[in-house]
Order: C-alpha cells, then sequence, then structure tokens
C-alpha cells in the first residue's frame, strides 16, 4: 500500500532501519470488485499468508533472527500482525490507511455509535442522518463486522493449523497494539470517540508545501 511506503520512507529519513514485507501483489482493483468477492478475495490473501509461512520459512527464520523491536502492520490484511508472535515482536503498531473502519474499531474496542458516526462500509452517509439512515447505518456496519470476522477467525484458524492451538488470536493482538496511526485528519473526520493511543497522521509523505497564507491560518 502506498501509506506503508511513506510510512516506511519517513521512519528511514528518521534513521531507523526499515524493512518492508509483502507476501503477495496484485494490480489495481475497483471498489466493485472488492465488495462483489471480498470474502473469496480475502481467504485468498490468506491462503497467501499460509503459503509464506510453509514456503518461505527460511526468510521467516532470518527475520526472526534480526530480534526486531517493532512490526507495523495495516489493517486491511492481517498476515502482518499474525506474523508478530512468530517472529518474536513483541511491540505491534497497528497503521490504519483511512477513517477508522467499524471492523477496526470492534476489534480495539472502539465504541462506534450509530447514531452518528457514519460507517465506511457502504453506507456513504454524513453525521446527520434520518431515521431511516441510521437504520441502514446500523445494518451496513454489522455486515463489515460479519466480514470481518471472516477475515480474522479463517486467519487465526490457519496459524494455529501450523503452529498449535495455543498461537494468538490475531483480533487479540491487534487489540493489545499500544499504538494505532490513522491516515486521516482528525480536523476533517466525523466526530467519535476515540482512544489516547490513536494519533492521526494525515498528510503522511506529501512533500509538496501548502501556500504561504493557508499555513498562517488561525484554527
Amino acid at each position: 500500500m502506498i501509506l506503508d511506503a511513506r510510512v516506511a520512507d519517513t521512519l528511514a529519513k528518521g534513521g531507523h532501519d526499515v524493512v518492508n514485507i509483502s507476501n503477495m501483489a496484485f494490480q489495481t482493483i475497483t471498489p466493485i470488485f472488492i465488495f462483489r468477492v471480498f470474502i473469496p478475495y480475502i481467504k485468498e490473501a490468506n491462503k497467501k499468508c499460509e503459503m509464506l509461512i510453509t514456503e518461505r520459512k527460511e526468510e521467516i527464520e532470518k527475520l526472526r533472527s534480526e530480534k526486531y523491536d517493532v512490526i507495523i502492520t495495516e489493517q486491511l490484511f492481517h498476515c502482518g500482525s499474525a506474523l508478530a508472535p512468530l517472529l518474536d515482536i513483541r511491540t505491534h503498531i497497528l497503521l490504519v490507511s483511512q477513517p477508522i473502519p467499524e471492523h477496526t474499531a470492534s476489534v480495539l474496542g472502539l465504541p462506534y455509535p450509530t447514531s452518528y458516526v457514519p460507517g465506511l462500509t457502504l453506507s456513504g452517509y454524513s453525521d446527520k442522518m434520518s431515521i431511516s439512515e441510521r437504520f441502514f447505518n446500523l445494518f451496513f456496519q454489522m455486515a463489515g463486522y460479519y466480514l470481518s470476522f471472516e477475515v480474522y477467525d479463517s486467519l487465526t484458524l490457519i496459524m494455529r493449523k501450523h503452529f498449535g492451538s495455543n498461537y494468538p488470536d490475531i483480533r487479540q493482538i491487534i487489540k493489545d497494539s499500544p499504538l494505532i496511526l490513522v491516515n486521516a485528519d482528525e480536523f476533517v473526520d466525523f466526530p467519535r470517540p476515540l482512544f489516547s493511543n490513536i494519533i492521526y497522521i494525515g498528510g503522511i509523505g506529501m512533500n509538496e508545501k501548502i501556500e504561504e497564507s493557508l499555513d498562517k491560518l488561525d484554527v
């Protein structure tokens, strides 16, 4: 993802040693494609993750031997989160590439009031909703929860199949993240409950400066 690369570049410029791992590559995918084949697509992504841990054991062992302090993973595909215990990396940071979606909020235990926080799974509403819009907003959020649990649970089963029944639940790994970085601007996002460890980093990696007159505006 573009955001992953921008965060990696920012860390590298700060003098950190950064390794970017991707277990799959794909061409541009349209939103219609994502919603029509979401579950099969995610299951295929999880299969790619399984191939990574079973067919790239030498690379996995090399990564473990590096004794990394931190692993930063994104919220769409959770193979990185699943690898954290395997690589013996104790600090897991979650990188959210958009305003916090309902499934991520659910895993984190973050309240998601459907009366004024529009869901990101198909709803398209604002924070000013009618009664009917609130109903459909709740419906779409529940659909998002179902799809996400299909993702988390299937990946947890894969990891436990190969590494034993005591392998941590993927949802728990994500929930225990001490830091969540959100690629959005808190001043233009919808009002919502937040935890103190949720940090907005909207605009990271953008090198073009704004006009001087705008930079001096008092908000």
